[in-house]
């Protein structure tokens, strides 16, 4: 029997990773395949994908939040119980069983359900960052996904697998070659040719001199700078009446109001919101003068006919029209950034977009991407191996370390050493209070190119020294001293151990 399950995030919504388990849980199910998904949230309701709805019951485990070392044994492997029940797996006949994550966490428990049902286990590269205090679970376990490197068992673009590992053990690409046009992590296709009343019904009236589309998640970091710089576009153009398109949900209440704030006496922007679109219908584009948009969403609307702006997901500023000025749709790629106001007066002013056709690479089927990439899951011959006795650990713990502001003045600059646990609760309550100069560690090469070894101690330039480790005295000591011998002080070295409860 052919089983494929996916650990993906909530499914109840449209983002990139739901298109993209959408479109190949379907390709699965027409090739034989029996698709389970496990998801964070709530095992009931509808999914916004309409597709997606039949795999939300039951299969909700919020747990999966937190990565399985973070529980104790008996509620993991209570946990882990209650999934595997829900696979029926019948052990007495002949199975071939994939699973595939795309999040740090849940490529955890996705591994420790492998090895215990004996299937193979890929991990896909879709997030667009790996790093940040909300990515923490990257950078603590790079030995893992070192692991499924050398397994050939992480699928994505050379690109996204360089910033997964920033440095670790050399790695800068996969470790198998794939087809250069193929995308493991391909969405399916967001873009058809149906009808929508309710869109029609929305964006009917009066002509406006311009229709503007952000087309693409409203909770992004860059959506407040797309709002700002349409907001400054329409003060430079009073005369012109412009229509501003959203297509996707507000999810939070406090980005909706941070954006009508700032239209707030802006007299010639109308804002019409379309909600998810899924599929958005082709129609749509007919209406439109220009869009604004990443990620694959961009790549799908640059083939309907109106210039796509770019969004960056490392910056505030546009590199401009896709497949133009930029081939790529996520990361900043030149120095050649500007605002979105400046993007919209290149496009719609001064009209330098009208006589030059974008470079559009040649589109495959999204089923072409998910058939090649399905070749290579299935030929893989690595031995059934697995890397989960650090995930069977009981790390738990009620405790957060304290930051030791009483000796360290504010503004300092200081160097941790130490990159674990205590490490990550220093740096978060050191932001806006002392300027963080670099992580040094004993075991710094079990993390990335962003924790240095020891040594670097005497090139670096910094007013204090906070050690980050756990209250072992003799460790503590030993730390101490070699501090002393690498930089021949010893009255800029902190040290305080002041946990408190967590709630």
């Amino acid at each position: 029997m052919k089983k494929y399950i996916f650990f993906t995030n909530a499914i109840h919504l449209i983002g990139g990773g739901q298109m993209y388990v959408a479109g190949k849980a379907r390709y699965l199910e027409e090739h034989g395949w029996t698709v389970y998904m496990f998801h964070n949230e709530h095992g009931y309701g509808e999914s916004e994908i309409p597709s997606l709805t039949k795999y939300i019951y039951d299969f909700g485990f919020y747990e999966i939040i937190k990565p399985p070392y973070k529980y104790s044994d008996a509620e993991r492997n209570q946990i882990l119980d209650r999934m595997i029940a829900l696979l029926h797996v019948d052990s007495t006949i002949e199975n071939e069983i994939i699973i595939e994550s795309y999040v740090s966490m849940y490529a955890m428990w996705a591994e420790l359900i492998a090895e215990r049902i004996h299937a193979r286990h890929f991990f896909t590269t879709c997030e667009e960052t790996y790093r940040g205090s909300d990515f923490q679970f990257y950078f603590e376990n790079l030995d893992f996904f070192y692991f499924k490197h050398l397994r050939h068992e992480i699928l994505g673009s050379n690109e996204s697998i360089a910033r997964l590992f920033n440095g670790y053990r050399g790695v800068t690409a996969r470790s198998f070659e794939i087809p250069k046009d193929l995308n493991p992590a391909q969405e399916q296709d967001a873009i058809q040719d149906v009808e929508n009343p309710e869109v029609e019904y929305k964006i009917r009236g009066d002509t406006v001199d311009f229709s503007i589309a952000y087309m693409g998640r409203t909770e992004k970091s860059y959506f407040p700078a797309v709002c700002n710089g349409i907001a400054e576009f329409a003060k430079n153009h009073p005369d012109k009446q412009i229509r501003f398109i959203i297509v996707g949900r507000f999810v939070f209440d406090n980005v909706l109001q941070s954006m009508n704030r700032v239209f707030i006496g802006i007299q010639n922007v109308e804002i019409v919101s379309l909600g998810n679109l899924s599929p958005i219908p082709r129609s749509l584009f007919s209406k439109l003068d220009v869009i604004i948009s990443g990620a694959q969403t961009a790549i799908f609307a640059a083939y309907e006919g109106v210039p796509v702006v770019t969004t960056r997901v490392d910056s505030d500023l546009t590199e401009g029209v896709l497949f133009i000025d930029t081939s790529d749709a996520w990361y900043t790629r030149s120095p050649n950034q500007f605002q979105y106001a400046e993007a919209l007066e290149k496009v719609l002013i001064r009209h330098e977009y009208v006589n030059r056709r974008p470079r559009l690479p040649e589109r495959k089927p999204a089923n072409w991407h998910y058939e090649r990439t399905l070749e290579i899951q299935r030929n893989n011959d690595a031995p059934f191996e697995y890397f989960t006795a650090k995930f069977k650990q009981d790390l738990t713990r009620n405790w957060l370390a304290l930051f030791p502001f009483r000796y360290v003045d504010r503004g300092a600059k200081v160097v941790l050493y130490g990159a674990g646990e205590i490490s990550q609760d220093y740096q978060k309550q050191m932001k806006n209070y002392c300027e963080l100069v670099a992580i040094v560690a004993d075991d710094y090469k079990q993390y990335d190119q962003t924790v240095l070894p020891p040594e670097k101690l005497k090139e670096l330039i910094y007013d204090e020294v906070v050690i980050a480790i756990m209250p072992n005295v003799p460790q503590i000591e030993l730390t101490i001293q070699k501090i002393v011998n690498i930089t021949g002080k010893m009255n800029n070295i902190s040290y305080d151990w002041n946990p408190i409860l967590a709630t």
